[in-house]
């Protein structure tokens, strides 16, 4: 028992230090592999502690070759953010180029038509107002909205598609009693709603706009309608309540001359470009004077002229008109609310994949 514990002993000593011999030893009959202990038992053959030596080596290898990949990989990554980094400054610089050229053409195509729509919009508000005519100012209303048409019409930079589905209000010189809603992305809304919605709607907007020169002075002669916020933070959506009342006195009278009006019911721009919460003044504006609601939905203005950016975009944006919603339907004004949001979120899916379709058509044009 003790020799044949010291054979074994000093075999896998043996295999340690040279291992290089202990394939041809296993091949001997008399190799440790056949001897056996008094009682019979087997012993343990040196090739286990091949096999352990073996599994060492394999793990050292393993490891050496994980480092390896860990170093390829590293200097992989800062070679491609060299090649990013050396890449995204001519296009930083075009962009930016672009952006410039685009607000230039922009401004001079409106300033240029505004400054004489201007003139032509006080002169007819004005003599209109002389002689009685003209007394939901659809006639002065021109001068602002065909102008602000023309302006965006010339501007090579942008393209703005319009669908309408097939119950929506067909346009008409006698209105109704409409109030449209849409979701609000940019300052550009307005602007692109305007260069191909032919309605004669008084449009809801924030009060710093009828400050802009030309423009926003013809606003007033159109009869929009004013609204102050409690705060300049984007994300505050609240009104002066003094503010909130005149206004829905304003649109409920013009509601009331069949003259349709025009708000965004989320109060602000949306800087996701998601569809936020609704207020419920228009809803409410619409049980009091029984008028239809009109949904729309806009996208691709909030590329054009992102929150808190001063410079406008070349791009592209999908408008898209859904079918009246009648709030004599709904009992409860949360129903009313709710119902009219979904209506919004639908039409701007679809509106998103307008303009996807629109994307693809471009840049497989310019590929080709």
């Amino acid at each position: 028992m003790v020799e044949s514990t010291n054979f074994i002993t000093t075999t896998t000593s043996t295999t340690t230090i040279k291992h290089e011999h202990v394939e041809d030893d296993t091949n001997h009959s008399d190799s440790p592999s056949s001897s056996s202990t008094p009682n019979g038992s087997a012993t343990t053959p040196p090739t286990t502690t091949l096999t352990l030596f073996s599994s060492t080596t394999t793990k050292q290898q393993e490891m050496e070759e994980l480092n390896n990949t860990k170093e390829l990989l590293s200097k992989h990554t800062a070679m491609t953010n060299n090649m990013i980094l050396t890449k995204s400054c001519q296009p930083t610089l075009v962009v930016s180029l672009r952006n410039f050229m685009c607000t230039i053409w922009a401004s001079i195509c409106f300033f240029s038509l505004w400054i004489p729509a201007y003139f032509c919009s006080v002169l007819s508000f004005k003599i209109c107002r002389w002689f009685g005519l003209d007394s939901n100012r659809a006639f002065t209303s021109q001068f602002m909205r065909v102008s602000s048409r023309l302006a965006v019409k010339l501007n090579p930079f942008w393209n703005i598609k319009y669908l309408e589905l097939e119950n929506a209000p067909k346009k008409n010189t006698n209105d109704g009693r409409l109030i449209f809603i849409c979701n609000h992305q940019s300052n550009m809304d307005p602007i692109a709603i305007n260069s191909v919605f032919d309605w004669n709607a008084k449009w809801v907007a924030k009060d710093s706009i009828f400050n802009v020169p030309f423009g926003g002075y013809m606003m007033h002669h159109c009869g929009d309608i004013p609204l102050t916020f409690a705060t300049e933070q984007i994300e505050d959506t609240n009104t002066l309540k003094q503010s909130a009342k005149n206004c829905l006195q304003v649109c409920k009278e013009w509601l009331e001359q069949n003259c349709p009006v025009f708000i965004f019911p989320e109060g602000r721009r949306s800087i996701t470009q998601n569809v936020l919460e609704f207020k419920k003044g228009a809803f409410i504006l619409a049980k009091q004077t029984k008028s239809f609601i009109v949904p729309m939905a806009i996208h691709g203005t909030g590329d054009i002229w992102p929150v808190h950016q001063s410079l406008a975009s070349p791009g592209k944006a999908v408008v898209v008109m859904g079918s009246p919603i009648d709030p004599s339907k709904y009992n409860d004004l949360d129903d009313l609310v709710r119902d009219a949001r979904e209506h919004v979120i639908q039409l701007h899916d679809r509106a998103k994949e307008e303009w996807r379709k629109i994307r693809i058509k471009q840049q497989a044009a310019a590929v080709n």
